[in-house]
């Protein structure tokens, strides 16, 4: 199961969430909870992927839909960080757009799911 922790950094308008071990359909709604609360209050949210070691595709779904909840809400998400597996498999499904390191959402040229 993922490990979960959000932190605000010093900006109030961006939310950190590190995502640990394993995303998959049990521990993706948790994650989405607080990707979606950070999103609805207009906040940016960028995901921290470097500790993820696993992502399957219901857990992909759920990032596309916190992606959609925080563009509704005038927030947005990126993920950042990705690495092996992971990487690989964002990669294969095109939401791995730039190869730069996104330092936060609203800095970011264009969203970058990598």
């Amino acid at each position: 199961m993922a490990i979960l922790r959000s932190d605000v950094g010093g900006r109030r308008d961006q939310v950190v969430v590190l995502i640990r071990g394993e995303l998959d359909a049990v521990s993706a709604p948790t994650a989405l909870a607080v990707m979606a609360a950070a999103a609805i209050r207009g906040q940016s949210v960028v995901v921290d992927l470097a500790e993820l070691d696993f992502l399957d595709c219901s857990a992909v779904g759920l990032l596309l839909q916190a992606r959609i909840v925080a563009e509704e809400s005038g927030g947005d998400v990126a993920l950042t960080n990705s690495r092996g597996i992971v990487l690989r498999l964002l990669t294969t499904l095109g939401l791995a757009e730039t190869p730069a390191e996104v330092t936060g959402c609203r800095d970011a040229k264009d969203r970058a799911w990598v």
